[in-house]
C-alpha cells in the first residue's frame, strides 16, 4: 500500500481486482462481482456489478457505465429468507423477512437507473440462497419455492402486465399441482396470529383465537384432536374458548393442497401464585460447566466449576472468551436461577433463544429439541400474580447445526398480552 501510495484497504482491493480483471480479459473472460468491487473506485467498466446491498450499488454502477445484475436483499431476493412469521415457520433461517408478494412486487429496473437512461445496463435480476442453515433438499425447497416463480415472472414480464392476485391464482391452483406431483416440498402459508405467532395461549376465563394468512387463503381447523381436512370447519371469525382448547390449523389452497397442520395450545389456567420472599437480593444464582454439552440433561449430577452471583440473564453468554471466528472456544453450559418480579398479575408471554426458561418450577420455553437454536418457535404465554417468581435459565454454549449460541445475546424477553415486548431487565431479577 505504501508503494502505490494507498490510504484505505478499500483500494488495496480495487488494485487486486484490477489485476484479476486484467488477466480475465486475456482469456476472453469477464469478471463478474457483488457490488462491494465498486469500493476503492478505478474498476473498469467492462466488470459486471451484482447488486445485492440493495439497489444503491447497481443504479452507481450503471450510472458509471457498468452492466448489473440486480439482487437486492431488502427487497426479498435472498430466499434464504423467512416467507412467514418466523415464530410459525418450521425450519430455520439465516433471518429477515421475503414474503411472495414482495418479491412478486419488484421492479428490476429502478427509477435513477431509467431516469439516467441506462436501462440496457440491467442484465436482469437474481435471487440468492444461501445454505448454511439447510440441511436436507427438502429444506432448499421450501425456500425456493414459490418465489422461483416470482422471480421468474418478474425477470420475463413487464411491469405493467404484472399482477399479483392472477399470479396467486396460478401458484395456488396449476402450480401446486405440478410442485407436488414432483414431490417438491414448497411453502404454503401457515395460519398465523396478527401480533405474533406462538403455539402455547393462556387464559383464565374466556380467550379468543385470531388467524390469518399471508396471502388470502382459506383456514380450516379442528378441536377435536383430529387433523384438518378440506371438509373442516372454515375460519370465517375469532375463535371464542372457555375451556382449555386444542386447535389444529391449516390453509387450504384453491387445488385443495393443505399447509402443515399448525397445533395451538390454549390453557385455561388460575394466575400462578407469586412466593414472598423478605430477605431477596439483587442478581440471580449462576452456576457453571464446561464442557460441550448437546441437552441440559447432560449437565445432571455433573458438579458446577463456577457458583457465582451476577446482574442479570445475559451474563450466561459472557463466560468465555469468543473471537468472531469462533474459533478454539472453550465451550461452556451455564444456568441461572432466582425470581423474576412480575409487575401486576396479568397474561404474560415469554420468548428466548437460550435451551431453556423455567417459570414457577415449570418448564416454559424449551428450544433444547431445535437442530438450530437461532429463532426460537416456542414463546409460552403464562398466568401470573404480581410480585416474585421463580425463574430459571439454561443456556448451552457450543455450535449446533452451524449455528454458534455465542453469537446470540441470551436476553428473554417478555410482554403482557397486548403489549410491547421488553427484555427481562436486572431490576426485575432477585436470589
Amino acid at each position: 500500500m505504501k508503494e502505490l501510495g494507498y490510504k484505505h484497504e478499500a483500494q488495496l482491493q480495487s488494485y487486486v481486482i484490477g489485476r484479476i480483471e486484467k488477466y480475465l480479459h486475456k482469456k476472453g473472460k469477464t469478471i463478474i462481482g457483488w457490488d462491494e468491487i465498486l469500493e476503492g473506485g478505478n474498476l473498469d467498466t467492462t466488470a459486471i456489478v451484482m447488486s445485492w446491498r440493495g439497489e444503491t450499488g447497481g443504479i452507481t454502477a450503471a450510472k458509471a457505465g457498468h452492466k448489473v445484475l440486480m439482487t437486492p436483499s431488502n427487497q426479498g431476493f435472498y430466499f434464504d429468507q423467512f416467507q412467514g412469521d418466523p415464530a410459525n415457520e418450521p425450519y430455520c433461517a439465516i433471518g429477515g423477512y421475503s414474503p411472495l408478494k414482495k418479491v412478486y412486487s419488484y421492479d428490476p429496473v429502478p427509477k435513477a437507473i431509467k431516469d439516467a437512461g441506462r436501462e440496457d445496463l440491467v442484465l436482469g435480476i437474481q435471487a440468492n440462497c444461501w445454505s448454511e442453515y439447510l440441511p436436507s433438499v427438502s429444506h432448499l425447497e421450501f425456500r425456493l419455492y414459490p418465489r422461483a416463480l416470482a422471480l421468474a415472472e418478474v425477470g420475463w414480464s413487464a411491469v405493467q402486465r404484472k399482477d399479483f392476485t392472477d399470479f396467486c391464482r396460478r401458484v395456488d391452483g396449476d402450480a401446486s399441482i405440478r410442485l407436488q406431483l414432483r414431490n417438491v416440498n414448497f411453502h404454503i402459508p401457515q395460519p398465523e396470529q396478527p401480533n405474533g405467532s406462538f403455539n402455547y395461549l393462556a387464559f383464565t376465563d374466556t380467550d379468543t383465537l385470531q388467524l390469518k394468512t399471508t396471502r388470502p387463503l382459506r383456514i380450516v381447523y379442528t378441536t377435536d384432536g383430529t387433523q384438518p381436512t378440506v371438509n373442516s370447519t372454515t375460519y370465517s371469525a375469532p375463535i371464542v374458548v372457555n375451556r382449555s382448547t386444542t386447535i389444529n390449523a391449516a390453509t387450504v389452497l384453491p387445488s385443495g393442497i393443505l399447509s402443515p397442520t399448525r397445533t395451538l395450545y390454549l390453557d385455561k389456567k388460575s394466575y400462578s401464585k407469586n412466593i414472598v420472599k423478605t430477605d431477596a437480593k439483587p442478581g440471580l444464582l449462576l452456576k457453571k460447566w464446561d464442557g460441550n454439552y448437546q441437552q441440559p440433561t447432560h449437565i445432571k449430577g455433573t458438579p458446577a466449576i463456577n457458583d457465582s452471583v451476577v446482574a442479570n440473564i445475559e451474563s450466561l453468554r459472557s463466560l468465555a472468551s469468543v473471537p468472531s471466528n469462533v474459533r478454539n472456544v472453550k465451550d461452556y453450559a451455564a444456568m441461572v436461577e432466582g425470581y423474576i418480579n412480575i409487575p401486576e398479575t396479568g397474561i404474560y408471554e415469554f420468548s428466548t433463544n437460550n435451551n431453556q426458561l423455567y417459570i414457577d418450577g415449570k418448564l416454559a420455553v424449551d428450544n433444547s429439541h431445535k437442530a438450530v437454536p437461532r429463532h426460537s418457535a416456542e414463546n409460552r404465554q403464562l398466568a401470573l400474580t404480581k410480585g416474585l417468581h421463580p425463574i430459571k435459565v439454561i443456556f448451552l454454549g457450543g455450535i449446533y447445526g452451524g449455528w454458534p449460541s455465542y453469537w446470540d445475546s441470551a436476553k428473554v424477553t417478555m410482554r403482557r398480552e397486548g403489549g410491547k415486548w421488553q427484555t427481562i431487565s436486572k431490576e426485575m431479577l432477585w436470589h
